[in-house]
């Protein structure tokens, strides 16, 4: 298929190959790439949502790219300077290829990428590299390395750092060794069971175990991945890695030797529930959790949020989290999550929790499936029959929170504006969701000034299925609180609290009034004039 051919198509299911002539992330959630076809025409492809703008990052000028199936829309003729490139003497299509985050049967793949000189580490087992972590040698080896836990922590935007505990044939039985991967965008696409090849890795010693560290002075990494019995495959890279036959067969040789002698090992690395009946004398105590996925309900309790029914023989528990990271995580598939906690029937996850896929040959799962699937069914019955009279009563109790503001005539925009650099309007309002307020810590956002306490602060909301930063300080965060003539500090305090709850609770909208500010290809967004009513 080539760019003159390409129709407004739903599912547009014809293969569509091109070279990716630029790469821009117009802002946090989109981006777009301007795509030329073998005749040397132009269509711009936009990415929404935080999959395939991770997908976006992997790509270079030059990288060719496998299009298809995707959804071919019609260039909206407002906004062509967006959406339809220009290019001089160049045919450009009236169409653009778009992909949300909602898309997941959709396929856009790197065909070739341009490669950089090969740099050779020497590869090393993983109890020669505790031996280095020992002798604080700084040399800079190639590891290969099974994946038996995983938490990916947000330190601050664009500054990420993704923890894997790996294994290999040449350590013992219980030990691991700790990979910590500093990345801009974390790896999202992890199971327990895959693969990870990483190359430049330096080693050192932390309290007691030998810990390996990947930065941008590292080299190429990827991770390798056989789900549902397929060939193994890269699912996740950072930087141009090279694979060649000498590496293939050695992470096809440690695969077999995981599914071979793996299935019999017990994998746990931390204190573990034994079974979800036993939740009750297990409150609020910190644990990991192997369960059976029964039931996912998107977009429950708002449209930010999903939530998994979690099962085994001996009873059901609930996790909802942010969508964003139950991406990977489908239904009748067994999960670890990672140091969670239990309060009633909910699972909490805190700073260092995850929740990956876990493949049936594991030795824990197994372990679970002997005594899991006779009962599973009624109890899997029971879980989803209070889930949807929970989901019922909290309809009736949905509401929304009223705001004014004190400009008249303030458009309210719908997602898609909101963030369109080229939308050149300076204020708006939008309803949201909110998912939280930081700093977390209301306490470390108040100071002092002349005219008294100020608070500044930064609103996360949901938009356009990715979360949105919007500040608020000064005049428009004592508006928004309710702040006004209150002196003492501790009571300043709990006033931001207290409507910080009204705020972020699940089933509230709130509509804000904002001011926007394109800054190069991005929109800065702010809050303003906005009162409680």
């Amino acid at each position: 298929m080539f760019v003159r051919s390409i129709q407004e198509n739903e599912r547009e299911s014809r293969i569509f190959r091109a070279e990716v002539k630029d790469n821009v992330e117009l802002c946090a959630g989109v981006s777009r790439l301007l795509l030329m076809d073998i005749t040397g025409d132009f269509i711009y492809c936009l990415l929404e949502g935080d999959g395939w703008c991770q997908k976006a990052r992997l790509l270079m000028k030059g990288d060719k790219v496998v299009i298809g199936p995707c959804k071919i829309a019609a260039v909206p003729e407002r906004y062509r300077a967006f959406y339809s490139p220009v290019i001089p003497d160049k045919f450009t299509s009236p169409f653009y290829v778009h992909y949300s985050s909602t898309d997941l049967d959709l396929k856009l793949e790197i065909e070739r990428m341009n490669f950089g000189p090969k740099i050779n580490y020497t590869t090393r087992s993983l109890q020669e590299c505790q031996q280095l972590a020992l002798a604080n040698s700084l040399s800079k080896v190639s590891i290969i390395g099974v994946i038996i836990d995983y938490v990916a922590e947000i330190k601050m935007p664009k500054d990420n750092i993704c923890k894997l505990k790996i294994i290999d044939q040449s350590l013992s039985p219980g030990d691991f060794i700790q990979l910590h991967v500093f990345v801009e965008t974390t790896l999202k696409q992890i199971n327990i069971g895959d693969i990870v090849v990483a190359h430049g890795i330096t080693f050192k010693h932390f309290r007691g175990k030998a810990q390996g560290t990947h930065n941008n002075k590292s080299g190429p990494l990827a991770i390798y991945s056989a789900s549902d019995n397929e060939t193994l495959k890269i699912t996740s890279h950072i930087g141009h890695f090279q694979e060649d036959e000498d590496l293939y067969q050695n992470v096809v040789n440690l695969y077999d030797w995981e599914t071979s002698q793996l299935s019999s090992r017990d994998l746990s690395t931390g204190p573990t529930l034994p079974s979800l009946g036993e939740a009750p004398h297990y409150r609020y105590k910190t644990l990991d959790l192997i369960c059976y996925v029964a039931h996912k309900k998107q977009d429950y309790p708002d449209p930010s949020q999903s939530t998994l029914v979690l099962c085994d023989s001996s009873g059901y528990l609930f996790l909802t989290t942010l969508s964003c990271l139950l991406v990977n995580i489908n239904e009748d598939k067994w999960v670890k999550i990672r140091e969670a906690k239990i309060s009633s029937d909910q699972i909490q996850f805190g700073d260092h929790s995850s929740i990956v896929v876990v493949p049936d040959w594991c030795y824990n799962v197994k372990m679970h499936m002997q005594n899991t699937i006779p009962g599973l069914e009624t109890i899997r019955n029971e879980a989803l029959n209070y889930l949807y009279k929970t989901i019922n009563q909290a309809s009736i109790n949905q509401q929304i929170i009223v705001t004014r503001t004190r400009k008249s005539s303030v458009p309210l925009f719908d997602e898609s504006q909101l963030l369109n650099p080229l939308e050149k309007t300076e204020f708006c309002r939008l309803k949201v969701i909110i998912i939280q307020v930081q700093p977390k810590n209301i306490e470390d956002g108040v100071f002092e000034m002349n005219d008294g306490l100020n608070f500044y602060g930064i609103i996360n909301i949901w938009c356009l299925n990715d979360i949105i930063e919007v500040s608020v300080a000064g005049e428009n965060s004592i508006d928004l609180f309710g702040l006004h003539g209150i002196k003492n500090r501790r009571d300043f305090i709990n006033k931001i609290d207290e409507v910080t709850r009204l705020l972020v609770k699940g089933n509230n909208w709130v509509e804000l009034c904002l001011k926007r500010k394109v800054v190069g290809n991005k929109v800065i967004l702010k809050v303003v004039n906005t009162f409680l009513t």
